[in-house]
């Protein structure tokens, strides 16, 4: 009968699914959505002369989000999308996209649906071998190495973190910056880095070694040391040494030198910090320090103010940009690796919805033509003040003025930003 069927396919549903392991995913999202304004002034070539682009304004919004899909808690897959627009750009470049013979470009931006601008961040795997203390992620992911300055940025490679009971993790990096496309050899560029985290106490010790390779006349060494923790229980301490040497494209010597010191001290209600660093080759021509990738400016992070680069309204986005960037495309002009810097940092909660954050900076090249110490570019303050105004809703002000001493070779106008942003992190 039809009963006794059902009782037979709900036995044997029933047999299947005792017989069957559990196997759930679980899945976590988070990111931020950013949308901000900002103007500026002479912050192309730092020097007002007459160039239309000089004086600057706009609208940009960018979206980061982060997909976590773990199968348990020792094995995930990560995806990250970005989304960067600026407000009312123009497409101009699309070129014949759906093959008729047309140039596609849009003349303005009523509508949003042309636009391409969604980028693959991160795709990794990020998995633990728990019989040999080891995590693994392979794939597109964040590498950072000697405090940023060997390598502070994405790439596609694989690191692992080795433990070593309570006090030791050991580190190894690799990255594939570029496949080679006419030979083995003679495109490709690799990064290869190892450090080994020590506990002492309140503090980690971290020697670093690594070394990069691109085509076949270009081998980059770099060593030195990270060492961060507190001391005492409202004081914390960064210090980074880094040394390279090498050959740069069989043309010239390499002898860089990137040291880095932070003291940050928490006073109730406030924030103090002291910094400085110095950034530099006396090898090179152009006294730019080589970073990880076997060029300048698109691993390292440097740069400490709005108007160097790595600052808040500074992130490789379309409109924040440093100095010495004239166009939108491309990372390279955004950090200069040839710098010193003494930087004084105030912080303050205003209130339970409010902060304030000041910053006083000296600026610098740090190497100069015959091994001397470069021009001075000036002194900088900012200022940011932010308001939540929900939970993970942030509004925020800024402002930055440089007072110019040489930097843009010709004239030393002052240059300044100023912006707002909204920000919801989630």
């Amino acid at each position: 009968t039809v009963k006794n069927q059902l009782k037979w396919i709900v036995a044997a549903l029933a047999a299947t699914a005792m017989a069957t392991p559990a196997f759930a995913l679980t899945a976590d999202t988070k990111g931020f959505l950013e949308i901000r304004g900002q103007a500026d002034r002479n912050l192309n070539d730092g020097s007002d002369r007459g160039e239309a682009d000089n004086d600057r304004t706009g609208v940009e919004q960018r979206l980061r989000l982060w997909t976590e899909v773990a199968a348990d808690e020792n094995v995930k897959a990560v995806f990250a999308i970005e989304s960067d627009l600026a407000w009312g750009a123009n497409s101009d470049s699309l070129g014949d996209i759906d093959g008729n013979g047309t140039d596609d470009s849009k003349t303005n931006s009523i509508g949003t649906d042309y636009r391409g601008n969604l980028e693959i961040k991160h795709v990794y795997l990020d998995f633990n071998l728990p019989s040999l203390k080891t995590n693994v992620k392979a794939g597109a992911q964040y590498f950072k190495i000697g405090g940023g300055f060997i390598a502070g940025d994405d790439a596609i490679g694989i690191q692992t973190a080795t433990k070593f009971g309570d006090a030791a993790t050991l580190k190894l990096y690799w990255a594939k910056a570029q496949e080679g496309s006419v030979d083995v050899t003679s495109d490709d560029n690799d990064f290869y880095g190892a450090q080994v985290d020590v506990k002492a106490g309140p503090v980690t010790v971290s020697p670093i070694l690594a070394w990069t390779r691109s085509g076949k006349d270009t081998d980059i060494y770099f060593g030195g040391f990270d060492l961060a923790g507190k001391l005492g229980e409202n004081t914390k301490l960064a210090v980074t040494l880094i040394k390279n040497w090498g050959d740069n494209l069989g043309v010239q010597n390499v002898d860089g030198l990137a040291a880095y010191a932070g003291v940050f001290q928490k006073m109730g209600s406030a924030d103090l910090s002291l910094e400085g660093a110095w950034i530099g080759d006396d090898g090179r021509t152009d006294g730019q320090f080589v970073d990880g990738s076997g060029s300048v400016g698109t691993w390292g992070l440097s740069s400490p103010t709005e108007m160097f680069g790595g600052a808040r309204y500074d992130r490789r986005a379309i409109i924040g940009k440093g100095i010495g960037a004239a166009s939108a495309a491309g990372a390279g002009d955004l950090y200069n690796l040839n710098q010193c810097y003494v930087k004084l940092g105030f912080g303050l909660q205003t209130s339970e919805k409010t902060k304030l954050t000041t910053y006083l900076a000296h600026i610098q090249q740090a190497s100069g033509a015959n091994d001397g110490i470069g021009e001075a570019f000036g002194q900088e303050v900012g200022a940011y003040y932010d308001i939540t105004l929900a939970k993970g809703l942030t509004y925020g002000l800024m402002g930055a003025y440089l007072f110019n001493d040489d930097f843009g070779g010709v004239g030393n106008d002052n240059v300044y930003k100023l912006g707002n942003a909204l920000t919801y992190k989630f």
